[in-house]
């Protein structure tokens, strides 16, 4: 059946649910707000349901159909895309938009090698990158922003699928000249005397739960959401930190003044997984980069050179 609504209708719906208002959504596709206004009403009459809550003064609040409905035009449209790109090209080299996030705490680490030989692989791809707390990834993916996202496998949505990407062990970070930082591992214990600058974007507060649940107790003196900040904090011996990597290696951009050692307590491991909204098929960029990860993902992660071994 031929559909009673066009592309340009379903762009302007999103463009409507991302600024929150006609007035944003018009500015942003250069019409007028009547226009605007006229193409999301006749877009609510092709399908047939009720797409905005219109709030004078407070702009446009999507419905329950909206909410469920936003995503999919944002998949529609990337189909649409991935048509023009084909039709133009009609070539085996990938190439379009493909928007991947990462839990921020990692993504310097994890993300970098991964789109290092994405990159290399298929040059004519461009990547998105969004960097964040998980639950925000997580929200993301599931109202389709992202396509893709890299994040620890711990209270997941329902919403969502993964693959494994790379097993993933708690370590401590600690400044070169910490007395423990030659250490083949460490208790927790032992580091009471160092006060422990955690990572505040979730999902890091909820793991410090299962931490307290499996025996151990941490109480950290100062939370952070930059994690760069918190590596140059330990760096600087203002204390320790603790996250979960894969073994093998410390990432490159950390430098030669802070190293990993992985954790002796009886902590529940953690999966480095890549997800995705479930019951969405994934566009031909995105099951390359998933390719990329499940085949290459621990090698990659854990294949990097050790800053204790430059010592």
């Amino acid at each position: 059946m031929m559909p009673r609504y066009t592309l340009r209708q379903l762009v302007y719906f999103v463009g409507a649910a991302e600024t929150g208002t006609i007035s944003g959504a018009a500015e942003r596709f250069f019409i007028t707000q009547s226009a605007m206004s006229a193409a999301l009403a006749d877009l609510e009459n092709a399908v047939g349901a009720q797409l905005f809550v219109r709030r004078r003064g407070r702009g446009l609040e999507l419905t329950p159909s909206g909410r469920a409905f936003l995503p999919q035009v944002r998949r529609l449209l990337q189909d649409a895309d991935d048509l023009g790109s084909l039709a133009g090209a009609l070539q085996d080299s990938l190439t379009g938009r493909l928007a991947v996030g990462c839990f921020n705490a990692m993504a310097p680490a994890v993300l970098t090698p991964l789109v290092v030989e994405f990159a290399a692989a298929h040059p004519d791809v461009r990547l998105d990158i969004h960097a964040d707390a998980q639950d925000v990834l997580m929200a993301s993916l599931v109202s389709g922003e992202l396509e893709l996202a890299l994040i620890y496998d711990f209270e997941l949505l329902d919403e969502l699928v993964f693959d494994e990407v790379a097993a993933s062990v708690a370590h401590v970070l600690l400044p070169v000249d910490h007395p423990l930082a030659t250490q083949q591992d460490v208790r927790l214990d032992d580091l009471d005397d160092t006060p422990l600058i955690a990572v505040a974007t979730p999902p890091a507060r909820s793991l410090t739960q299962t931490f307290r649940l499996s025996g151990v107790h941490v109480s950290p003196q100062l939370e952070l959401a930059n994690f760069d900040l918190i590596r140059a904090l330990v760096q600087a011996g203002r204390g320790y930190t603790i996250l979960s990597q894969p073994l093998g290696g410390t990432p490159p951009h950390w430098g030669s003044g802070v190293v990993a050692v992985p954790i002796a307590d009886p902590l529940p491991p953690l999966t480095i997984v890549l997800a995705r909204r479930r019951g969405i098929r994934l566009t031909r960029r995105a099951q390359a980069f998933r390719e990329l990860c499940v085949s290459r993902g621990q090698d990659l992660l854990s294949h990097r050179t050790d800053v204790r071994r430059r010592r």
